[in-house]
């Protein structure tokens, strides 16, 4: 039928923290510190495709971002897969929604997430807004339905 089961998990899995307070701020860093145990923390942009790409930390294997630095600005495919090459996690702080004609954000954004959905790396996600309100545009409205299941998913 037209149901999506991957949905029936609820809204805010333990991988998308919303909204940004300081509970769930807690929650993201306890979630970093689990994953990264004694690896040590870096604070230096990272280079990926001899570009450099601002970080809010990262150690070896695990790297948090900024949204706006991973979607708002000029990025393609490529280097969202050297960054699935490099870490096994991705933590994902993100300020707003996308504005419904930001159509490059959002194309951003579903390409980020089938490559990280497709190599299997780990997303923790601090928002503003939970996963289904991320987007509202009509433009992407049908690949959006599709980046939403697999976010419920990963």
């Amino acid at each position: 039928g037209d149901y999506d089961h991957r949905k029936e998990k609820n809204n805010n899995t333990n991988n998308w923290l919303s909204p940004i307070n300081t509970n769930t701020k807690t929650l993201f860093e306890q979630r970093f510190s689990e994953i990264i145990k004694t690896q040590n923390i870096h604070l230096s942009p990272i280079t990926i495709n001899k570009r450099p790409i601002a970080i809010i930390k990262r150690t070896e294997k695990h790297i948090m971002f900024e949204f706006d630095v991973l979607c708002k600005q000029a990025r393609s495919a490529s280097d969202y897969l050297l960054i699935c090459q490099q870490y096994d996690s991705v933590f994902l702080v993100i300020n707003q929604a996308i504005e419904a004609n930001d159509r490059n954000t959002v194309k951003r954004f579903i390409t980020l997430i089938d490559v990280l959905y497709d190599s299997e790396t780990t997303l923790v996600v601090l928002s503003q807004v939970p996963f289904v309100e991320l987007y509202s545009g009509a433009d992407f409205a049908f690949e959006m339905q599709r980046t939403i299941s697999r976010l419920s998913e990963m």
